[in-house]
């Protein structure tokens, strides 16, 4: 079984906001990847250079959604399970999943 974690994008209004990596992801990959293929995409970190104002706000990350399906297109995933570090990230987080089920309807969807 292929199950990739993801780190969504994140939208801020302070972008001196320090923003971790996904050690929650990690610990989970650590722990399941002798029984199952496992990978984490971090759309925040492999976009870091992508700033998009919103409002008062900045997006980072890959929020592109074609961008974003094709990564998962590539990685071929049965499940795909997205962690939200802190709630006032939820609306990324949903954001995301919503651009998952919208093209992966038969991908299992689990929140981290």
């Amino acid at each position: 079984m292929n199950i990739l974690l993801i780190q969504p994008f994140i939208t801020l209004s302070d972008v001196s906001t320090l923003q971790t990596e996904p050690l929650g992801l990690a610990y989970l990959a650590a722990y399941i990847r002798n029984d199952y293929n496992v990978e984490i995409i971090d759309l925040f970190a492999l976009g870091i250079s992508k700033w998009i104002k919103t409002d008062n706000k900045y997006r980072i990350g890959i929020s592109d959604e074609k961008e974003i399906v094709e990564i998962i297109k590539n990685k071929n995933p049965d499940v795909i399970g997205i962690t939200s570090n802190f709630t006032s990230y939820a609306e990324d987080f949903l954001r995301v999943s919503k651009m998952i089920k919208d093209n992966f309807s038969d991908i299992l969807v689990v929140m981290v």
